[in-house]
């Protein structure tokens, strides 16, 4: 059986291409890309979150964190 080649993984020829046709788009990417971090950084931050106050006000374990600073010390 014969396997057809669809070519290259990468081609660096058309990558130069794609990247001219974004050239007047620069400002808009970047702040896209800026946002994307700054919302991954978020999703991650409600999880720990809630794995600060479970360890910290429904089972102490008598560990600190660098955030214990800034949270209440009554649990209500």
């Amino acid at each position: 059986m014969e396997e057809e080649v669809l070519g290259k993984a990468y081609d660096g020829r058309l990558m130069r291409r794609l990247m001219r046709y974004m050239q007047p788009y620069r400002a808009r990417i970047f702040a896209a890309l800026t946002f994307l971090f700054l919302y991954s950084g978020l999703q991650v931050s409600g999880p720990l979150l809630t794995k600060l106050a479970v360890d910290r006000y429904l089972a102490p374990t008598g560990n600190t964190s660098l955030l214990d600073p800034l949270l209440a010390s009554d649990p209500f």
